[in-house]
């Protein structure tokens, strides 16, 4: 009852006097501006037609002169306009620019471009191309990642990595004449073992 009373009491207290309750003054009608980006980096090979966010070295592995695709997406996740998004894509060492968007700073490595304005919940998105470079690529597997930054004026920022694996090592080389040639070597190894094992026999007096 006592509750009761206090509710009808605030009620006329609105309606005859224009006083506000205590909750509605802490809300005026308006949302807050929210600002946020999102930077998406994703990788596959020219063969493939999905992204991958990564790419194991079980779903494939690069060589030496092998092109990659990559996918960089700006998202605007807030609730206002981005304005002058600066957007700069590093490339791993042992890769080389093919093309991308904006202009490309060999010295560092860096592809950068500049986005005018992206709305709120607005997707853009970039393709960036590069090469496994043929010199210098450390033998063996290795993992390469290729970095993604996007940042506004306002001083939103986010970043994002694609990783994938290169295989330094060079396949063993086949003679042209294939099999024939094979052959004919197996045998003089042999030939040769055999020989130095009845040398060795009769340096033991085995014979």
């Amino acid at each position: 009852m006592k509750i009761k009373n206090i509710f009808l009491s605030t009620l006329v207290a609105v309606s005859l006097f224009g006083v506000k309750p205590a909750w509605a003054q802490y809300y005026n009608g308006t949302e807050e501006d929210v600002r946020q980006i999102i930077v998406d980096k994703e990788v596959r090979a020219l063969d493939m037609g999905e992204w991958y966010d990564n790419l194991d070295a079980t779903v494939v592995t690069f060589g030496s002169g092998s092109l990659v695709d990559f996918q960089i997406t700006i998202k605007n996740t807030g609730n206002t306009e981005l304005r002058n998004v600066e957007v700069k894509d590093i490339l791993p060492s042992y890769m080389e620019y093919v093309y991308g968007p904006g202009e490309y700073d060999a010295s560092t490595r860096t592809a950068s471009w500049n986005i005018e304005q992206i709305n709120a919940g607005e997707n853009k998105s970039f393709n960036l191309r590069a090469r496994v470079s043929e010199d210098n690529l450390v033998n063996g597997v290795s993992q390469l990642c290729n970095e993604a930054r996007g940042k506004s004026e306002d001083g939103s920022y986010d970043d994002d990595s694609a990783c994938f694996y290169v295989n330094g090592e060079d396949a063993p080389m086949v003679p042209d004449t294939g099999s024939s040639q094979l052959l004919v070597g197996s045998a003089i190894l042999a030939s040769l073992g055999g020989a130095a094992w009845v040398l060795r026999k009769i340096g033991r007096g085995g014979f």
